[in-house]
This record gives structure tokens, C-alpha cells and sequence, in this order.
């Protein structure tokens, strides 16, 4: 028998540099993420949306990639990360 555990939503940070923003989104993508995201880029203008997931929620990974694509905003995933499955639409 399986038993699913509680999803846990991805963690989003900030970390400023040099007048440039960069934005990580780390671990599972889950209902609510695109929410929190909208909220943390809120007056932000040059960003870098650092990707570190296994994946998740594709709709809530797609919402998240209108908002990057919308502000014109880059993503990278760093050397020693991944970005699979849902993450990718982001």
C-alpha cells in the first residue's frame, strides 16, 4: 500500500547582487507557488530566475514561466542543479 505524504511548495529566495535580483526556486512546484512568486517579483525590473526542481504542478510551472516571459526576465540553472519535468515549462 502507498501513502502519499504532504506536498511541500518549492522555497523561493532572493538574493540581491550588483542592482540585479536573482530569484531561486528550489524544490517541488505546488498549488500556491505561482502566487508567492508574483508576489516576491512585485517592483522588480532585472531578475535571474535561478530553476533547481524536480518538477510538480505543470500548470502552476507554466503560470510561473508567463510571468518571467511577461517581464523579460532570464532563468539559468546553476552548474550542480536541475530543472526536469514541470520545471521545464518554466
Amino acid at each position: 500500500m502507498l501513502i502519499a505524504g504532504p506536498a511541500h511548495a518549492a522555497r523561493i529566495t532572493t538574493n540581491d547582487v550588483e542592482g540585479i535580483t536573482v530569484i531561486t526556486i528550489e524544490g517541488d512546484i505546488q498549488a500556491g507557488d505561482d502566487d508567492a512568486f508574483s508576489k516576491v517579483i512585485a517592483g522588480r525590473n532585472k531578475v535571474i530566475v535561478n530553476l533547481h526542481s524536480q518538477g510538480g504542478q505543470t500548470f502552476v510551472a507554466i503560470n510561473i514561466g508567463k510571468m518571467i516571459r511577461a517581464r523579460g526576465f532570464a532563468t539559468i540553472v546553476a552548474e550542480g542543479s536541475v530543472c526536469l519535468s514541470a520545471c521545464a515549462m518554466i
